[in-house]
């Protein structure tokens, strides 16, 4: 009994943590869609190039992901407390561990390839922006990578509730 208590603690903090990390980065991706430029900078310039030319695709797809962190971040929220029957156990659990799969093995390789890019194993694109291969290295990889092990440790935990 104790145990079950222990690991449902356990899972609901990691579940706190990927809920505040996906809504927080729906904030962001929101703000940039509605015309804020905080950490632009940090981003390819391609992505600069479309943000700053007012690029219709480029602002849709930002609003999109934003609803996407969104969901990822409503996902977290039901795992806290696992008592919730709105939304069906087996849904929750496909979309946390399909949340964290995916962010987890795509800024993984990304991760790798800016590596590789910083030590000239491999040709950064222009369109990418060999000033930009650091932020991705000291924050956008890394914070990607972040979401998708809390998603994956959130899941487990929510998992593991009986």
């Amino acid at each position: 009994m104790f145990q079950t208590l222990r690991q449902h603690k356990f899972g609901a903090r990691w579940a706190v943590l990927a809920a505040v990390w996906a809504i927080g980065f729906a904030a962001l991706s929101f703000y940039w869609a509605a015309g804020g430029r905080w950490l632009i900078s940090t981003l390819a310039h391609s992505i600069q190039d479309d943000v700053r030319s007012g690029d219709r695709g480029m602002i849709v797809t930002t609003w999109i992901t934003g609803g996407l962190k969104l969901l990822a971040g409503l996902i977290a929220v039901a795992m806290i407390s696992g008592r919730d029957d709105r939304i069906p156990r087996w849904m929750v659990l496909l979309g946390g561990y399909a949340a964290g799969v995916i962010m987890t093995i795509y800024r993984a390789a990304s991760l790798i390839e800016k590596i590789l890019m910083e030590f000239d194993a491999i040709d950064v694109p222009n369109s990418f922006g060999e000033d930009i291969v650091r932020w991705y290295l000291v924050l956008w990889d890394p914070f990607w990578l972040l979401g998708g092990l809390l998603f994956l440790a959130a899941t487990r935990g929510y998992q593991s509730k009986s």
